[in-house]
Formats: C-alpha cells, sequence, structure tokens
C-alpha cells in the first residue's frame, strides 16, 4: 500500500478544479476501488432549489434545498466509483449537512451515485438540506469519506 497523502485537506476556490487523492490506493489499484486519484470540481452553488412534487424531494418545514455542481474526471486506467455521502456543506457555524435523497429538483442533472468510467467525466448537482437560516460558506469531498485528501471549496 502506498502511503497516506501527506496534505489531508486542500482549500480551493468556486471553480477551481482540484486533484484529490484516495488514502487507499495501491501500486496496482484494485478495480473495485477506482484509482488513487480523481480532479474534483464545484463550479456551483444554487440557493435555494425548489423540489419536484414527490415526497423525497421537498425540504422538511424550517428548511430550504440547496445544491452543489460537481464534474468529477477520472485520468486513471480505473473507474471510480462512490456514493455522494462524500459530500457535505458546511454553515458559518462550522455545522455540515450530507447530502439529501430527491428524485427531481430544479437543477439538473442530478448525481445520486459517482460512477465515473476510466478517461472520464461526470457532472451533475449534489442536493442539501439545511436550516432556512444557515449560511452556507463551504463544501467539501471526502476521498474514501475522509480515508483520503479532502477538497473544501470556500463559497462567496
Amino acid at each position: 500500500m502506498s502511503p497516506l497523502p501527506t496534505k489531508t485537506t486542500i482549500d480551493a476556490a468556486l471553480g477551481t478544479t482540484i486533484k484529490l487523492r484516495s488514502g487507499i490506493g495501491t501500486d496496482k489499484p484494485d478495480p473495485n476501488l477506482g484509482p488513487p486519484e480523481i480532479e474534483v470540481a464545484v463550479t456551483k452553488f444554487v440557493d435555494p432549489v425548489k423540489g419536484g412534487d414527490d415526497p423525497l424531494s421537498g425540504a422538511a418545514p424550517g428548511n430550504r434545498l440547496v445544491a452543489v455542481l460537481f464534474t468529477f474526471t477520472d485520468r486513471g486506467v480505473n473507474p471510480f466509483k462512490t456514493a455522494v455521502d462524500a459530500a457535505t456543506v458546511v454553515d458559518a457555524q462550522g455545522k455540515s449537512y450530507k447530502d439529501k435523497v430527491a428524485l427531481s429538483l430544479s437543477v439538473h442533472p442530478l448525481i445520486t451515485t459517482v460512477n465515473v468510467p476510466a478517461g472520464g467525466t461526470q457532472t451533475g448537482y449534489i442536493p442539501f438540506e439545511v436550516p432556512r437560516g444557515a449560511s452556507i460558506t463551504k463544501v467539501r469531498w471526502a476521498m474514501d469519506l475522509g480515508v483520503g485528501q479532502t477538497g473544501e471549496w470556500k463559497l462567496g
């Protein structure tokens, strides 16, 4: 196994693409783990987002929906597959919020699973449910749910 990355959090501005390294990488990557690195960009933050008519796509009373546009680029030889729960948004008080399951929103396409073929790209929105008064200031993507590097994009 290769050693863990030396810098665990990489700071970036909205619109910036950064390369994030897995903490589980090996010299011969396991095809089930994906590549040891992936390029991630956060290019847009939409606040608020309208939910669809289905019961899964709305916000609870006192909350609102927001969405982040991610682009994942796999320059490796293995596909990159992971759940979207590696994404969080963070408010001005430092509280983080996980992704929200939604079937239809006013932004598209939605990403429900990150599934990037080797040499490919996937772009789409990941929605979040946050309190109505929360001021969202950051977006995070944690490789291997925090075992690898984490990208943190500052909003505004």
